[in-house]
């Protein structure tokens, strides 16, 4: 069972990203916004990069994909890296999503210059909202084994007659949140990388990929940020090379999706 982690770190921050094809109206740097309702289409289908030139060697090790239609295109998706931005090789080998879920694929790490996706569609072109490219934050301990890995509600707009009948309904959206919970967690990781990750993006309530466990829960995958109740709490006992308790606390919209 691999580990809880989570994506911020994007390496197509680190430089313009560019497209060997850009539909109308669409922008590849609408890829790195983290917004679900803009997003890059290719002008065509066929075989199409996503490139990125980080300006020096840069870290990346997992590949996250929201708000796409690669599983309906039946897209051949895979992540080619570059030293010079001429000569590539493939760093994760293509694979065709299962649907168009929330993606995520880890590798081998890579500490390198340029990065491309390339996608290959028969005809339908492809399309993303976000594209995350980066070092993972992987948390040191797993969650505890009793949990409730989200909760989904119903944001909608009813009309009930006089007797209670239902005359109409118009769902409008899906929040969802989720809390996960473990103890002992290393001081050094949690005042450290967790630290960098709460202070420069989780309380700013930017949005990111969550996985609790690739191998064992992938459909529990979520683009999410964290929840407006969550703290930042080092929470010591006897000892300052543990926090005691630690809580996870996400929410976001349309889990999955």
């Amino acid at each position: 069972m691999d580990k809880p982690f989570l994506l911020y770190d994007n390496r197509f921050l680190d430089g313009i990203p560019t497209a060997t094809g850009t539909a109308l109206d669409t922008d590849p740097l609408h890829l790195r916004d983290l917004r679900t309702y803009t997003f890059w289409q290719a002008a065509a289908g066929g075989t199409n990069y996503v490139a990125v030139d980080c300006g020096q060697a840069a870290k990346a090790d997992c590949l996250a994909i929201v708000g796409h239609n690669l599983g309906s295109a039946s897209a051949q998706v895979s992540l080619e890296v570059s030293s010079d931005g001429a000569s590539w090789s493939t760093r994760i080998a293509a694979f065709v999503p299962a649907d168009d879920r929330v993606l995520v694929r880890n590798c081998v790490e890579a500490n390198l210059r340029h990065y491309r996706l390339k996608i290959v569609t028969a005809a339908i072109a492809p399309r993303i909202a976000i594209l995350l490219l980066g070092a993972r934050l992987e948390f040191p301990n797993y969650f505890d084994q009793q949990m409730t890995p989200f909760e989904e509600k119903i944001i909608a707009d009813l009309a009930d007659s006089k007797t209670g009948a239902l005359l109409g309904v118009q769902t409008r959206y899906f929040p969802f949140d989720a809390s996960f919970k473990t103890t002992r967690v290393s001081s050094e990781w949690y005042m450290g990388d967790y630290r960098t990750f709460w202070t420069n993006h989780g309380r700013l309530l930017k949005p990111f990929v969550f996985a609790p466990s690739l191998d064992t829960l992938p459909e529990f995958i979520a683009f999410c940020r964290m929840h407006e109740s969550a703290t930042f709490k080092p929470n010591y006992k006897s000892s300052t090379s543990k926090i005691e308790t630690f809580e996870f606390k996400i929410e976001g919209v349309d889990f999955g999706v």
